[in-house]
């Protein structure tokens, strides 16, 4: 009913578990898939390795994020992936082939919510401006790929909280 009323103008759409949806319990579900495919990075290396260097990256990223900038709400994949570099002293080029990997295993894992395509498929038919919007730090164009993948497009904006470095609040 919001949405067909005639005095609104734009309509946002939260990305993550509104109109995408990934086949996980939990965010961090996603590791364990990505870990399958650069499995030959950790030959030796004990169990959930990648696992486990991944959230700590991703934390100690955002703390030093804090103290560097105070006002910085969120960080890039690429920044995670840096900070993994080197608290583990990953051999060159090691930290790009395990982002573009847990990058792809984004696409392969992404649906689109049924319910909420629908409702943005509405929005679009009748003539609203509509923004997306994310917490995420994954970069724009993966963001907008996904949603293409999905059949999401048409879109005004597209907010990614990483490429501001605010959150979507």
């Amino acid at each position: 009913r919001q949405i067909c009323d005639e005095k609104i103008k734009t309509v946002s759409f939260d990305i993550f578990d509104t109109l995408l949806m990934r086949p996980l319990w939990v965010p961090q579900d996603l590791f364990y898939f990505v870990q399958e495919s650069v499995s030959p990075f950790f030959a030796g290396a004990e169990e959930n390795a990648f696992v486990r260097m991944r959230i700590f990256s991703e934390q100690r990223c955002r703390e030093l994020s804090k103290v560097y900038d105070a006002s910085s709400e969120d960080v890039t994949l690429a920044e995670i992936y840096r900070t993994m570099e080197g608290a583990y002293n990953l051999p060159e080029g090691r930290a790009d082939a395990l982002r573009r990997a847990e990058e792809e295993t984004e696409k392969k894992l992404i649906r689109a919510r049924r319910c909420g395509k629908e409702l943005f498929e509405l929005a679009r038919s009748l003539g609203k401006k509509v923004a997306l919007v994310s917490d995420m730090y994954l970069s724009k164009e993966c963001v907008g790929e996904m949603l293409a993948k999905c059949g999401i497009v048409g879109y005004d904006k597209l907010y990614v909280s990483c490429e501001y470095r605010k959150l979507k609040y």
